[in-house]
C-alpha cells in the first residue's frame, strides 16, 4: 500500500495543549506517544478506505474529508482526562493507563484495569484495589468482598454494585438475627442479581441446616440445590395436574409463582423446560 504524506501536528503543539490542560509535564511524553498511536491507527483506517473508494489519491481532498488529527487529539486527550481521574484518586501510572485505554467505563473499566495488571502482578493489582475501596470510603465488609468478586471473576460489569449489595443484605441479615454463614450464603446469593429473596432464604435455611449436621460446605451446597430442586419439580407437577384438571383459577392464581420458580430453575438446569406446560 502507498504511504502518503502526513500532515501531523509537531510535539512542541501537543506539549501545548497537554499544558493548557494543566496536565503534569511527567505525563507529557505518555500522551505524546499515545497520540501518535492514534494518529497511525486513524491514519492507516481513512487510507485503506480511501483506496478502495477512489483511484487516485488527492492529498487535499483526504484532508478535507478524513478528520485524522482531530480523532488522534479528541481520542488522546479523551484518554489523558480518564488517565489523570484515576492518579488524582492515587491510584499508579500502570492501573490508569489500563483504565482509560479501553472502550469501557465505569466499573468494567475498573475490572479490565484489575485483570489486565493482575496478568503480570497480582500483587500490585490487589494494592490498586485497595487503593479504589479506600477512595470510596469503603468498610472492611465491602472490601473483603469485593477482592472475592474481582479474584474470583465473579462479576466484570458490576464489581462494585455488587459488593455493595452484599454489605447491605449481609448487615441487614445480621441485624435480623441471622448467624454469619446465614447472612454471608443469602448476601452471595442476593447480590449475584440472578435469584429472588423467596428462592435465597429457601436455599441458605437448607445449607445452614447441612453444615451444622457436618457436612462440607462444597457437599451443602450441592445438597441444599438438590433439595431445592426437587421441590421446585414437585410443585409444578402439583401446578401441572391442576390445569389438567380444569382448575384454571388456579392457574391464574398460581402463574407468576410458577413463572418464577421455572426461572430459578431453568438458570440452573437448561434442559428442564417445565415452564413450557403453561406456554
Amino acid at each position: 500500500m502507498r504511504i502518503y504524506k502526513r500532515n501531523q501536528p509537531c510535539k512542541k503543539d501537543l506539549i501545548k495543549i497537554f499544558t493548557e490542560k494543566n496536565i503534569p509535564d511527567k505525563f507529557h511524553e505518555c500522551f505524546v506517544s499515545y497520540y501518535n498511536n492514534a494518529y497511525d491507527e486513524f491514519y492507516e483506517e481513512a487510507e485503506i478506505y480511501c483506496s478502495m473508494h477512489t483511484n487516485e489519491f488527492d492529498t487535499l481532498k483526504f484532508e478535507e474529508y478524513y478528520t485524522v488529527k482531530e480523532d488522534a487529539l479528541e481520542t488522546t486527550l479523551l484518554f489523558s482526562e480518564r488517565f489523570m481521574e484515576q492518579i488524582n484518586i492515587g491510584h499508579g501510572d500502570e492501573w490508569a493507563y489500563f483504565a482509560a485505554d479501553t472502550y469501557h467505563n465505569g466499573e468494567q473499566a475498573l475490572s479490565e484495569a484489575y485483570h489486565k495488571l493482575h496478568f503480570d502482578n497480582p500483587e500490585q493489582a490487589k494494592k490498586e484495589l485497595l487503593i479504589h475501596c479506600k477512595h470510596l470510603n469503603a468498610d472492611e465488609l465491602f472490601t473483603n468482598y469485593l477482592l472475592i468478586v474481582f479474584e474470583e471473576k465473579l462479576d466484570f460489569k458490576r464489581p462494585i454494585e455488587r459488593a455493595n449489595d452484599y454489605a447491605i443484605s449481609y448487615k441487614a441479615q445480621i441485624e435480623s438475627g441471622k448467624s454469619t454463614t446465614y447472612s454471608h450464603q443469602y448476601a452471595d446469593l442476593m447480590a449475584s442479581n440472578k435469584y429472588t429473596e423467596q428462592y435465597c432464604h429457601s436455599y441458605v435455611e437448607h445449607y445452614e441446616y447441612y453444615i451444622k449436621n457436618g457436612e462440607s460446605e462444597k457437599q451443602a451446597m450441592l445438597s441444599a440445590s438438590q433439595y431445592i430442586e426437587s421441590n421446585i419439580i414437585k410443585e409444578f407437577e402439583n401446578i401441572k395436574d391442576r390445569l389438567l384438571e380444569g382448575h384454571r383459577d388456579y392457574f391464574l392464581d398460581q402463574k407468576m409463582t410458577a413463572k418464577e420458580i421455572s426461572n430459578q430453575v431453568n438458570k440452573k438446569r437448561p434442559s428442564l423446560k417445565i415452564f413450557n406446560y403453561f406456554c
